[in-house]
C-alpha cells in the first residue's frame, strides 16, 4: 500500500514540472526511494560539457497540514567522468551562474497537490522561474552587479587575504625547521616534504618523521641542524644589529656574562624554535587554510 500512495504521490509532485518549457532536457525523476525530478541543460554553446543542473524534491519529514519541504538546488558546471554528476569548481568566474539551494520556502501539499512559496499559492513554472532566475543572477551585467561585488568580496578577497597569511606562515615555517608543510582543508590531507602525512580520505595515519634530519650538538643541547644554523644566523644578525644601533640592553649583558643563564637562554631559545614555533606554525596554516577555504565557499544570500 505504502509503495502505491509513493507512486501517487511521485506522479503528483513530478508531473507539475515542465522543464523542457525552460530548455532544459535530460529530464529524470528520482528513483532511489526519494521524491523529486532533476534535468540539465548546456549554459554555453561553445563549453558543452558545462551544463546548468536543476531539480526539485520533497523532504521526508512532514510540515503541519499534510505539507512537506520542497528542496531546491541548480549547479553550474563540468559533467563528472562518470556523467552522473556534476564536479566541485574550485575557481568560480563571477560571470558564471551561482549555485543556489533553498530548503524553507517552498513546500508542497501532498492531500491537495498545490504548491507553496511561504503561505502563497503558486504554480511550478513559477517555482522553477524564481529558482532558474536566482541562478543566473549573477550573469546578468545590472541586474547582478551588486551580487557579484558580494561574491568578489566574500568569496575571492576574503580567500586572498586568509589564504595570503597561510602561506606567510608556510614560509615563516619553511625557513625555522626546513621543512615544507601544507593542508588542503577539503580532504584534511596534510602533506611534508611532498609526503601525505594525513588525509581524510586515504585513511594516512601521520608519521612522526618523513625524512632522517642531520643532527648536531650545540652548547650540550643536540637538535636538528636546520633549526641550529638558523637559530645561530638569527642571533648573529641581531649581534650586528645591537652593534650598529650602538644598543646594550642590560638583561642581555647580564644573561651572557653568566654561564648558568647562558646555558638556560640557549636552551629554552632553542626549544622555542625547534619545536614550539613550528607546531604553532602548523596550527596557524591549517587555520588560515580552512577559513580561506570557507570563504570560498560561502553561502549568498541572493
Amino acid at each position: 500500500m505504502k509503495i502505491s500512495m509513493d507512486n501517487i504521490l511521485k506522479d503528483k509532485f513530478v508531473g507539475k514540472f515542465d522543464l523542457v518549457k525552460f530548455g532544459f532536457n535530460d529530464v529524470t525523476p528520482y528513483t532511489d526511494g526519494s521524491i523529486g525530478v532533476s534535468a540539465r541543460k548546456v549554459f554555453n554553446p561553445n563549453k558543452n560539457d558545462h551544463v546548468i543542473q536543476i531539480s526539485f524534491y520533497l523532504s521526508d519529514s512532514e510540515l503541519e497540514s499534510s505539507k512537506r519541504k520542497v528542496i531546491s538546488h541548480a549547479t553550474y558546471g563540468k559533467i563528472s567522468r562518470d556523467g552522473e554528476g556534476i564536479t566541485i569548481r574550485s575557481k568560480n568566474k563571477l560571470t558564471d551562474p551561482v549555485d543556489i539551494s533553498n530548503y524553507d520556502d517552498y513546500s508542497f501539499d501532498i492531500v491537495t497537490g498545490e504548491l507553496y512559496r511561504k503561505n502563497k499559492k503558486i504554480s511550478a513554472d513559477e517555482l522553477v522561474a524564481e529558482v532558474y532566475s536566482d541562478h543566473m543572477k549573477s550573469t546578468k551585467p545590472l541586474k547582478g552587479l551588486f551580487l557579484r561585488f558580494r561574491m568578489f568580496f566574500w568569496r575571492m578577497f576574503m580567500n586572498w587575504i586568509f589564504e595570503g597569511f597561510s602561506k606567510v606562515f608556510y614560509f615563516l615555517f619553511y625557513l625555522i625547521s626546513g621543512d615544507r608543510y601544507s593542508y588542503a582543508p577539503f580532504f584534511e590531507t596534510e602533506t611534508l616534504n611532498g609526503t601525505i602525512i594525513k588525509s581524510r580520505i586515504e585513511n594516512i595515519e601521520a608519521k612522526e618523521e618523513t625524512k632522517k634530519a642531520k643532527k648536531m650538538k650545540f652548547l650540550s643541547y643536540e637538535a636538528d641542524y636546520w633549526p641550529i644554523i638558523f637559530y645561530s644566523v638569527m642571533h648573529a644578525f641581531l649581534y650586528l644589529f645591537f652593534m650598529y644601533k650602538s644598543y646594550k640592553p642590560v638583561v642581555i649583558i647580564t644573561v651572557f656574562k653568566n654561564n648558568f643563564l647562558t646555558i638556560v637562554y640557549v636552551i629554552l631559545s632553542l626549544w622555542i624554535i625547534e619545536i614550539l614555533l613550528p607546531k604553532l606554525f602548523k596550527f596557524l596554516i591549517r587555520f588560515f587554510a580552512t577559513v580561506s577555504f570557507r570563504f570560498q565557499y560561502k553561502s549568498i544570500k541572493i
